[in-house]
């Protein structure tokens, strides 16, 4: 058994506590009390894990940034990274660096794809992944008791958001997709859109997602490893989640290689006009389960199998054919047979 009197607080301690095993540190107010005050709501940021991370990472632009802003400088690099993910976006920011009077900083460092560069390794090694349970996030003062089950965070930086529900207290993901729908407010700092890469919906047995949130028109993609996720002994059938998904090297690669904004086409109905009208929308598209496990089997069997070798993939209607192929392409340019290699495999 998990657990006796299971409760939607046992279901985030078990899941915080799976997290912290990986290498997560926790930022609950329940582990950290001083830590879990530190968020700042306005610029929708952990003050201290970012600062940390920049001093370790960047010593340097960091004596430059002291130079430039002197006594009020942690406030300022604060205020400045705020604005540029509410600029450019959170996927544009963390691929991308900041400069500040000419310094510039970076939020996040990728994993390298060989071991060739040992400093490219050191650096991805300061990211400083973190779960805060509880998330408050709300800045009015009415609504500062509203929270969210669960954060998730890199260097101090939001990118997931996820609200739980244990089924043995009578709720699911429904209950979850609801309370975004309805008791999210979607113009907060943290929920607006590209703030975040997702905000998921997690019970007992299943997981939706999406990457918008737009009130009651909020659209959920279903996160499963089928239509039914198989079940799993003395676990949870959703522990992909944290022992897949939520990885450190996982979450790292969906940054760096999977995530991006696109442009969609959609028709709708204008009852003013009486006429259908091809409207141009912004999309945050974050892979899906199936699409993710495709380009990780062929990770996986490739350097096996060599380069020239046929293979049949499988898709239903409407699953991401298309990006699944662009990214399995993006993942070819840059493969190799051994991270100690130092050429790429190639079709020659």
């Amino acid at each position: 058994m998990i657990g006796l009197n299971p409760t939607e607080l046992k279901f985030e301690e078990y899941i915080e506590n799976n997290l912290l095993n990986l290498g997560y540190v926790s930022l609950s107010k329940s582990n950290s009390e001083a830590l879990y005050e530190n968020y700042d709501r306005v610029n929708c940021l952990h003050p201290s894990q970012l600062i940390e991370f920049i001093k370790k990472s960047q010593p340097g632009s960091w004596e430059s940034l002291v130079e430039i802003h002197g006594s009020t400088v942690e406030e300022k690099v604060i205020k400045r990274v705020n604005e540029e993910i509410t600029n450019r976006g959170l996927i544009d920011v963390l691929r991308g660096e900041i400069t500040d009077r000419g310094v510039k900083i970076k939020l996040f460092y990728p994993k390298p794809k060989s071991s060739l560069n040992p400093e490219a390794l050191e650096l991805y090694n300061k990211n400083q992944f973190a779960v805060m349970r509880q998330l408050r996030y709300a800045i009015k003062e009415e609504d500062k008791n509203n929270s969210i089950d669960m954060g998730l965070f890199v260097n101090g930086v939001p990118l997931i958001t996820i609200e739980l529900k244990n089924q043995l207290t009578g709720q699911n993901i429904e209950n979850s997709e609801n309370q975004y729908r309805y008791d999210r407010n979607p113009h907060e700092p943290l929920l607006k859109f590209k703030r975040c890469l997702a905000h998921f919906c997690i019970d007992n047995n299943k997981v939706s997602m999406t990457t918008k949130l737009s009130g009651p028109r909020t659209k959920f993609l279903p996160f499963n490893k089928g239509i039914e996720n198989p079940e799993v002994e003395n676990d949870y059938r959703v522990e992909y989640m944290w022992n897949e998904i939520f990885t450190p090297d996982n979450l790292s690669e969906i940054i760096d290689n999977y995530v991006f904004v696109a442009e969609e086409e959609e028709y709708e109905y204008d009852e003013k006009k009486d006429s259908v009208e091809k409207k141009t929308n912004e999309v945050l598209i974050f892979p899906r389960y199936h699409q993710l496990d495709l380009i990780k089997k062929f990770k996986n069997t490739l350097p096996d199998d060599g380069v020239g070798t046929n293979y049949l993939v499988q898709h239903t209607t409407g699953s991401g054919k298309s990006y699944s192929i662009g990214w399995l392409a993006h993942t070819l340019t840059s493969l190799y047979k051994d991270v100690t290699d130092n050429e790429r495999m190639l079709v020659q």
